[in-house]
């Protein structure tokens, strides 16, 4: 059977459609997975700096070393990714391209943080403390994600966001290269507005513009 050859505004079409698609895969209610990570990420990122103030300036002893509460966000995010993602399968009876990138992805980030972190035991259990480093890992990796996400929708602000993300780690890194060590004192504050530009902003904005394509259809 001979394949149909689609016109060159055929072909438009076809993938304005599919970017379309993945747009709803993002903003579908409880499935707006850039939302739930920009704030999960943003709160947790918090409470440990809050913390860390309790355990290291004042003393307190906590039940829960600060450092461990940076684990929250795995354990929370993973599974809650799981089961969203699990559950929103039947919203969309086609799967695009672009979602099988989009999809593919992200998946990607989350097996290099899992590595990431259990690089950071094996030295912590082993007397190094590099949980600096992998901080700045998470403004590389998530920054780029996120920017290419952007790419594949279309969307400036998930594109830009990822970008700031980028910068930021080159920053810090570049500051401690010269020896401004001073600057990992404000490492989880650009982690924070890093998570804020780069995530929450892009998915109000998306979840605007959904709205908005709703209501006009």
């Amino acid at each position: 059977m001979e394949e149909k050859q689609l016109t060159p505004t055929e072909s438009i079409d076809l993938i304005a459609s599919m970017i379309r698609n993945t747009r709803r895969r993002l903003t579908r209610g409880d499935g707006n997975m850039l939302l739930f990570w920009g704030y999960l990420c943003v709160a947790i990122a918090i409470i440990a700096n809050v913390c860390s103030y309790l355990q290291f300036a004042k003393g307190v002893d906590l039940p829960i070393p600060a450092l461990l509460v940076w684990w929250a966000i795995p354990i929370i995010g993973i599974p809650y990714t799981i089961v969203v993602t699990r559950k929103n399968r039947h919203l969309f009876d086609v799967v695009s391209y672009t979602d099988r990138i989009s999809a593919t992805l992200w998946k990607y980030v989350i097996v290099l943080a899992l590595a990431a972190i259990a690089v950071g035991m094996i030295f912590f259990i082993s007397g190094f403390h590099v949980w600096y480093v992998i901080e700045l890992f998470t403004f590389f990796i998530v920054g780029m994600a996120a920017s290419v996400q952007g790419i594949i929708i279309k969307e400036k602000s998930l594109i830009y966001g990822g970008a700031f993300s980028v910068i930021c780690g080159g920053f810090l890194v570049s500051g401690v290269l010269a020896g401004a060590i001073w600057l990992q004192a404000y490492s989880s504050l650009l982690f924070i507005v890093s998570f804020i530009v780069m995530m929450i902003i892009p998915g109000h904005i998306l979840n605007h513009k959904a709205k908005k394509e709703n209501e006009r259809a």
